[in-house]
Order: structure tokens, then sequence, then C-alpha cells
């Protein structure tokens, strides 16, 4: 071999990579020494040798990737959450049912031995308590509607189900004049719940003028009627009409004797004790009380037989009622206690004739769109000092909550899950012994309320200098086990600089499946800080826990920089005359969606760009780097055959870059199963006419633009996309975390609207 050829060899080997055809020249292969036979720095001693110095191998050729190794990782990993404020436990209950999006589940009367969830496309299984297993189910063969907008939503069992076996359904499906039908519905089993026959609907079906806000409510109460909640259809059109309207079925819990047969032509009985049964004033005979914007379940105290209703909030607050018959507790004219819609004056009745919440919390700063989910008092006896107390969550902040008095007439929160289980927690259930259950629709989980011993020792890091996830003395500094990364279209934050690092256990791989969703393995973390001015102001930590969910902690940086320290809740403060928000830890799931795998900016789509990294001076492929490095597997990165983001501020085409935009900063909730509100799947790989967006009515209102569409071609004015786009109130898009309109992300996507000439086929 001559000398530029060993030159060519030892540089390639010295890089990773073996020079074509080398090894199969047999005679120089046997007779050569090659850089795996020198010891230590032997093979760049012998490049010194043949042709100057290291300095000039290395401006010579430069390695592909970023890092040689990947660094130890022995202090940033993901540790036990905090603490519960009580001792009580989410127990996951079960796990191998196999159930698909459950909705709520409930006790036959007299049946203690099995479970009864519905399930949102319309499936009814009957679990065995003791076993898990499920013994049989039923598919309800009403149209029901298979999206968040609709569904088999609740169910409630007669009192006398063990004489009569009737089972009676709150659903909603698809027909009528707008698309979309609610309907309260009644099975019948003759073998004791085994099996039911054909549903025969009792109240409806009506149309939805916009398929939205049925409600969820259904129970029977102590005087053997059904109350069953409705909500107004939908925001935002003509909806203090319906709020406040008297005739309707809209904004009401109605009472039915579904008992007492009905006279000819008739499905229900209306009870003589209703406060309108004679229909007073022009209002519906079944209604019990009304002004309810999304009335989300609600429950009767066993013991004092209170009626208890989790009512969903639009712009200010989410509230909770205790309900009384005739009562108006006031939508849209109000808002919990808040006055709303004063230009609507003409459906809204004297305030005096309004009744307050006992209970309502507001939507912090820039965390709109939260969603509660009522519960049920407690009255059973395996944890004696919650009794009393009204147990309820929230489904966008994944919290739960037991409520009660502080003895002068106010009501405290406690909240329950704060070590987790951080669920979308769309229902909860009362067994008949009266222990208490929750329902994760997307997790498609069941969990039960039990003790958890006695409050132990909180062990969770309240300072980011106790996380072993950033240097000694430099809070603002990753730890040297972690590893830089950075994405191609980042998710807008206010303006604000961001640095990002990962940090998995040692040894660990994450896997990337096709569509290039990276799953990191148990004890990973995630590190991302944010500076304005150049100083920092918050770093987050994304953990996965034990159990294999995640979990966001936010902490606030002093003002001296000397460390940050852990926020227990959502916060704001102001930095050089802009407010940031820091989010709570609910709210740090509400972008993090389980749909989109809790990870967003770490996919391969995003990726696949160079990075700059400090302890070697390269600017490299950081696929190429994570590959070689052993933090995924050979290929899995570099291999991904699926489109990749383009960054919105370069010089690819305006669609790409557009479509790119979006797909970082709206399909974490806009996909399918990322959230309830809206249809639009903005994830890149979609193409534009399956994204349910071209010339497509906004099903969440049209922002008083009576022409709009969620996109019109050509026009961005007439495009829901890009109104919300430049709002920052409760209308706006992203709906928490900012509270400055990106402006030039707006202008991109008006910018690509205004180039479409039409709707694709």
């Amino acid at each position: 071999m001559n000398r530029s050829t060993l030159v060519a060899s030892l540089v390639l080997a010295l890089a990773g990579l073996a020079p074509l055809g080398f090894a199969a020249c047999g005679s120089e292969a046997d007779t050569e020494t090659s850089d795996a036979s020198l010891p230590g720095d032997a093979a760049m001693d012998a490049f010194t040798e043949l042709d100057g110095s290291r300095a000039d191998a290395d401006a010579q050729v430069a390695p592909a990737w970023g890092l040689d190794e990947r660094p130890a990782n022995p202090t940033c990993k993901a540790v036990p959450r905090p603490q519960d404020a009580i001792a009580v436990r989410w127990n996951r209950i079960f796990s191998g049912a196999a159930l698909n999006l459950p909705t709520a589940m409930a006790q036959a009367p007299g049946d203690p031995q099995h479970w009864y969830v519905t399930q949102l496309q319309g499936k009814i299984s009957r679990i065995n308590a003791a076993t898990g297993a499920v013994e049989s189910s039923f598919q309800v063969p009403f149209p029901v509607r298979q999206d968040w907008n609709g569904g088999l939503t609740n169910l409630a069992f007669h009192p006398s189900f063990a004489q009569n076996g009737r089972l009676f359904l709150h659903l909603n499906q698809t027909g009528g004049a707008t698309g979309t039908q609610t309907m309260l519905a009644r099975l019948t089993s003759s073998d004791g719940g085994a099996t039911f026959g054909q549903p025969a609907p009792v109240v409806g079906p009506f149309d939805q003028p916009l398929g939205d806000h049925a409600g969820g409510g259904l129970a029977f109460g102590p005087d053997g009627y059904l109350y069953v909640a409705f909500g107004d259809s939908g925001c935002c059109d003509d909806v203090a009409g319906r709020g406040q309207s008297k005739n309707t079925f809209f904004s009401k819990v109605l009472r039915v004797d579904v008992t007492t047969p009905p006279q000819a032509g008739r499905t229900y009985v209306v009870p003589p004790s209703n406060p309108f049964a004679a229909g007073q004033d022009g209002v519906e005979p079944l209604t019990f009380a009304r002004g309810f914007r999304n009335p989300w379940r609600l429950s009767f105290d066993r013991d004092r037989g209170d009626l208890w209703l989790g009512d969903i909030g639009q712009d200010t607050s989410e509230e909770i009622d205790r309900v009384q018959a005739g009562g108006n507790y006031g939508w849209p004219c109000r808002e919990g206690a808040t006055p709303l819609l004063a230009g609507n004056a003409a459906h809204c009745p004297s305030s005096a004739n309004l009744i307050d919440p006992i209970f309502s919390y507001e939507h912090v700063a820039g965390a709109t769109h939260r969603s509660i989910t009522g519960g049920y008092v407690y009255r059973g006896n395996a944890l004696p000092e919650l009794r009393g107390k009204y147990i309820y969550g929230d489904y966008v902040t994944k919290e739960i909550w037991a409520l009660g008095e502080n003895g002068g007439g106010a009501y405290l929160p406690i909240q329950l899950n704060k070590g987790g289980p951080d669920g979308s927690w769309v229902s909860f259930a009362e067994g008949l012994d009266g222990e208490l259950y929750a329902v994760d629709l997307l997790g498609s989980a069941l969990y039960k309320l039990e003790r958890q011993g006695t409050p132990g020792v909180d062990t969770f890091p309240t300072k980011l200098s106790d996380t072993g996830c950033v240097l000694p003395g430099k809070p603002d500094q990753p730890a040297a086990g972690l590893v830089p990364y950075d994405v191609i279209s980042p998710l807008y934050s206010d303006g604000a600089e961001k640095t990002r690092f990962v940090a998995l256990p040692d040894g660990a791989k994450a896997t990337v499946d096709a569509n290039g969703r990276i799953d990191l393995p148990i004890g990973s973390v995630v590190e991302k800080t944010f500076r304005l001015g150049g100083k920092a102001v918050e770093t987050r930590l994304l953990m996965r826990h034990s159990d294999g969910a995640w979990s966001g902690y936010s902490y606030r940086f002093r003002a001296d920089g000397s460390d940050a320290d852990l926020l227990p809740g959502g916060a704001s403060t102001v930095v050089g005359g802009q407010t940031w928000l820091f989010p709570s830890r609910g709210e740090c799931l509400l972008c993090h969606t389980a749909a989109a795998g809790r990870l967003l900016g770490i996919s391969a789509p995003q990726l696949r760009r160079n990075v700059q990294y400090a302890s070697t001076g390269r600017n490299s492929d950081q696929a190429v780097t994570w590959e070689h490095i052993g933090l995924v597997p050979q290929g899995a990165l570099t291999g991904f055959a699926g489109k990749v983001m383009s960054d919105p501020a370069g010089t690819g085409s305006l669609e790409d870059r557009a479509r790119s935009y979006l797909g970082a900063n709206c399909s974490h909730c806009h996909q399918p199963l990322g959230g309830p509100r809206g249809t639009m799947d903005l994830r890149l790989a979609t193409p534009f006419s399956a994204t349910n967006t071209c010339n497509v009515d906004a099903t969440l209102g049209n922002l008083g633009v009576a022409s709009a569409k969620l996109v019109s071609p050509g026009s961005p004015s007439t495009s829901v996309i890009s109104l919300r786009a430049h709002r920052r109130d409760a209308y706006g898009m992203p709906p928490l975390g900012t509270t400055k309109v990106d402006t030039t992300g707006a202008a991109l996507i008006d910018s690509w609207i205004t180039s479409l000439t039409g709707c694709p086929r």
C-alpha cells in the first residue's frame, strides 16, 4: 500500500468508516497494520508520523457525528413523584379488560360482583369485579358518533334493576337536520345484566344545532326519578338563546319518571312534583333546573340527598353547583358569579333570580379551556378523613380534588393526585359500598381511590440544583450526562430563547416507530430552559416515572440566578415588562398529550438537523449522533422515510413551512384522540385534503364572522385558524402558555391561506 492509500485508510478508520474495498484486498489486508490492531492512541500516532499533526487530521476529515461517545449519566434521572397531600392513592384496576376510550362506569343495584363500563364508540362491557375479566359486551345499535363531540357518554341503572332489568344511557348519534342528535335511551335485560335487548328512546333524539356541549349528567335520585343533564349544544352562535331557553331541553337538568307506564304515544312521564310540571311560563315540563353551559356529571349525596353538578366553563371559570328545584344557574348571562355576554340582556333575567355556584375556580392567565368533571360526595368507610367531601376532577389539567367546608361557610379544595396518575378524567363512579372510582378516557384506564399508609416525607427536589440535572453552582447549565438536541420547527414560547437536553438512564435506548415517534425509556428526563433577554427565567423537567407515565415540573429562577425553585402550581411573573407564564403540572400535559406520545419535539421529523456540540466543537447531524452514541438503534432516525419538518423561517415551500408550523404548535391537540375540542388533524404527515379544515365549518364557533370556515382558501380574514392565531384571549390559539401573538407565525399562516386557490380533492 502506498503512502496516500494508507493515509486515506487510517483517516476513514479513525472516523469509524471502512474504506471501500480495503478489507477485500487480501494481501494488503493481511500485511498492513489496521487501526484496530494499534493500542490506545497508536492509530492517531501512526497518522501523525505519516502525515503531519493530529490537528491536521481533524481538519481534513471530521466525523459525521457530534459526539464520539455517550456521556455517562449518574445523576439526572426521573425520581418518585411528589407525595400526595393526604395518604391516598388512585390504584389502577381491571388493566386486562382491554377497554377502548371508557366514558363511565357503574354497578347495578344488588350486584357488587360486576361493573359495567361504557365506551365512546357505543360499547358496554360487563366486567367481573373479582377477576377484572370482561364477561360480555353489548354494542348499542344506534349510529353512535365516534368523535369527542358525541358518543356514548353515561349510564344509570334503575333502582329496581333486579326486578325490571332497565338500564338508561346518555348518548349522541349521527343524523337529523344538523348531523348530531342527543337522546336518553333505555335498555332492558332479562338475565340480570349478562345481555341486553334492543334499546328504546325515552327523551329524544333531538337535534343539536352545533353538535357540541351535549352534557353528560345521568343519575337516579332518592325520589326514584331519573335526572338527566343536557348542555347548550355549543359555542358561540345563539348561545344566549339556548342557554336561557324555556321550552327546549338545552342547558337543563331534566327530571323524568321512567317507572310509571307512559300514556299511549309517549315515552316518559312528567313527575307531578316537577317545578314546571304544568308548563308554567312556557318552561319545558321536564325541567328541574336550568342555565347550565355543559353540565358534565351530576350525582346525589347518598346520605343527604343533595344534587351536585359540575358545569364546564368557557372564558373565566369552572363551577360546582348544588342544584335546587326550579333554580336558574345563569349561563350564559354569567359564568360562575361573573357577568357575561351583557349584550344579550334580552335573554337574561335579573341577577337576583340567578343562583351562585357553591364553588368555582378560575382559569389562570393563559390557561383557558379547562374542563371540570363532576364527581361524588364521599360516603365510603375506607377513608373517613374524606367523608362528606365532594370529589371531582378536571379533564384538561388532569387534577383530582376533594372539596370540603372550612367551618366558616367557605369551601377549600385538597388535591388528591398530586403524585399521579395524570389521567384524562372523564367520569367518576360510586360503588355500591360507597367507595369511589375514576375513569381515564384517553388512557383507557380505571382507577380506585384507596388508602396509602400515612403521609411520608416528600423527597422530590424542591430546588433545581438538587435534581442532578444541572451543573453544581450553575443551575442554568445542564449536567455533563445530558445530551443537547434542537428541533427544526419550534413551539412558540413568547419569544423566549430555549435550550433543550435529554437524559436517558445509562445503557438504555429509546425506540422509534414507523411514524417517527420516539419513546424514551422509563427513568428518562427532558430538560428545557427558557431565557428572556439572555437571563434564565424557567427550567422545565419532563420525567418518565417508574409507572411509565410522564409528569412535568416547573422551576422558577431566583432573581439573582443562584438557583430555581419548584412551583407547586401555575404562576406568572413580569420579566423586562413581559408577563411570563409558568404552567402547573397538569397544564404541562395539555400540550404534551397522550395522543402525541407526550414528547413533542423529540421525533424523527423534528431531529433531522445539525446541532452545535460544545464538548467537541462540531456542528453535526443530531440523528447521526444519536445513533452513533446509542441513544437509539442504528438507522432508527437516519432511516426514517416519512415527511420531515421544514423551518418556518427557512427557504422551503410556503406550504411545507406553514404546515410545519401548525404541526409543531397545534397538532399535539388537533389530531385523532388529541382532545375534545374540534376535529382537525394538523399533523404534518396528514395530507391537506385529510386535515378536515378546508371550507369546513368551525365546530367551536365562527368568532363572529358569519362566513368563516376553518380554512377559507385565499381569505385569512374568514379563516378561523388565522383568526385564532391573531388573538390572545379565550378564543386564541394556542389556548395557554403565551401572552403575546406570534406575529411572524400568524403572518406565515396568512400567506399560506392567501396562496390557496381551492380545496384539494
